[in-house]
């Protein structure tokens, strides 16, 4: 299990990355590239996540609660069973995102 709390991990490339089970809560992940990242069972409560790139990527029971999402690519992301409690998903980019709860 990888831990990242309240960690600046902006404008990073993870591309392709393995982060399943992360806790990242309150980190600051603002226009970092997380395409095609396995983000399964991570804890992004209260992230940054305001303009990130997580196109393909599969967050499967990840916890987005009182997460920023604006302004994020999320086109065709797994989100399956993936909580969004509080969530600000304001001009984000959902087209073809699997949000199955």
């Amino acid at each position: 299990m990888i831990h990242y709390p309240a960690a600046n991990l902006t404008n990073i490339n993870l591309t392709g990355g393995d982060l399943t089970e992360v806790v990242a809560n309150n980190t600051n992940f603002t226009n970092t590239n997380l395409t095609n990242t396995i983000l399964s069972k991570g804890n992004f409560t209260t992230a940054d996540l305001s303009g990130v790139k997580m196109t393909d990527a599969i967050a499967v029971n990840a916890n987005f609660t009182n997460a920023n999402l604006t302004n994020a690519d999320l086109s065709k992301v797994n989100f399956t069973d993936a909580t969004f409690i509080g969530a600000n998903f304001t001009a984000s980019n959902v087209d073809a995102t699997d949000f199955v709860f």
